[in-house]
């Protein structure tokens, strides 16, 4: 009888080729007076120790202090080792799945730069935000319903001595012509909405053209801005609407210009609260890199999208690497602010201790 994946040498030994944990192992063997193929007995197996525990280091089971490892048949202690190496195998598997999940979320985390372009500035990421979008004005009287998007240069430079530099998140023109700026801002910035006008000012004036012959003809500019802190001299509420108004009777004089600001601290909403399209929207982005299964799949069909490109594992080498450094960067600003602020705490409770002391020793006087 020949034992399957053997070679013979000349000195009629074997050398088994048995799957182990990390690819092929070669035994050396040798065949009895029957010509069947037996592990010589001074010979060991290959396992991982501590598999239960997550160790990798090796571990050799020697058949001279383990008798029942003495001899392996082909008819049957091979079928043995074979289901309890993979049997060991997939316990070893799912440790370490658990183990990495620790590490990295299931899904992406939408806070972060490529979290965020991934899921609503990519060309296969285009109906999530004709979805999104499409919630956020409903509850705008007369908007005009979005069909498409097409993705456009983010960066704008105005061709002057005093020209600044415009980066955005996400820069993209609708079917009907709106020039569409979405970001997500996650530090805190003091002046943020003038750098929100700003931005959507700079939108429209890039529209201009040279000459005497052009009437200012230029198309609408919407900007979307998400932030993870709460905006000085904005209303307290997760969404505002701005455009310019007639003060008298509060009616928009032009729908030429439209900022719409989402304050992501004031969306407190539990999963069953959220009965809008858009709410569950804002609870989606706000618990992305927390869930381990996608909601609202069943009310809305674009969650299954959602799902699919958020995914970590569902990212090709390249993507992983880069969303690994972008959440890198993410966790080390807010450790970095959350290490000032208790510093500032400390400090704090420093000077009123030394005040406290000095104004002691100055009653006591």
């Amino acid at each position: 009888m020949q034992f399957p994946n053997c070679v013979i040498n000349p000195r009629k030994k074997a050398y088994f080729n048995i799957p182990s944990f990390v690819g092929l192992t070669w035994f050396e063997g040798e065949y009895d007076a029957a010509g069947n193929p037996h592990l010589l007995t001074d010979y060991a197996l290959f396992a991982p120790t501590r598999v239960l525990s997550l160790g990798l280091r090796p571990l050799y089971f020697h058949a001279r202090s383990y008798p029942w490892l003495r001899p392996l048949t082909p008819t049957r202690d091979i079928k043995i080792y074979f289901a309890c190496m993979e049997f060991l195998f997939l316990l070893y598997l799912q440790k370490i799945e658990k183990y990495m999940n620790n590490i990295v979320s299931k899904y992406i985390n939408p806070f972060t730069d490529f979290g965020f372009k991934n899921l609503f500035g990519k060309d296969y990421s285009k109906e999530v935000l004709v979805d999104f979008l499409n919630d956020l004005y409903s509850d705008i009287e007369g908007m005009h319903r979005i069909v498409d998007v097409t993705y456009t240069d983010k960066e704008k430079t105005r061709n002057t001595k005093f020209g600044k530099t415009v980066i955005y998140d996400i820069f993209c023109l609708t079917d009907d012509n709106r020039h569409l700026i979405i970001e997500m801002q996650v530090n805190s910035q003091l002046h943020f909405l003038r750098r929100a006008i700003y931005y959507l000012c700079r939108a429209i004036a890039d529209q201009g053209e040279m000459g005497d012959d052009w009437k200012y003809g230029f198309n609408p500019a919407y900007g979307v801005y998400f932030t993870d802190f709460k905006i000085n001299d904005m209303p307290e509420r997760v969404k505002t609407h701005v455009k310019l108004c007639d003060l008298e009777d509060g009616k928009p004089l032009s729908d030429m210009m439209c900022l719409s600001f989402i304050q992501l601290p004031f969306f407190n909403k539990s999963k069953e609260e959220c009965k809008t399209g858009f709410d569950q929207w804002i609870y989606v982005l706000k618990n992305l890199d927390t869930m381990e299964t996608m909601p609202f799949t069943e009310e809305k069909a674009i969650f299954a999208k959602v799902k699919d490109i958020s995914e970590y594992r569902s990212l090709n080498k390249e993507q992983k690497e880069e969303y690994d450094d972008a959440l890198k960067r993410y966790r080390d600003y807010h450790l970095t602010l959350y290490t000032a602020r208790e510093e500032g705490v400390e400090y704090g409770r420093a000077e009123g201790r030394a005040e406290g002391r000095a104004e002691g020793r100055a009653e006591g006087r």
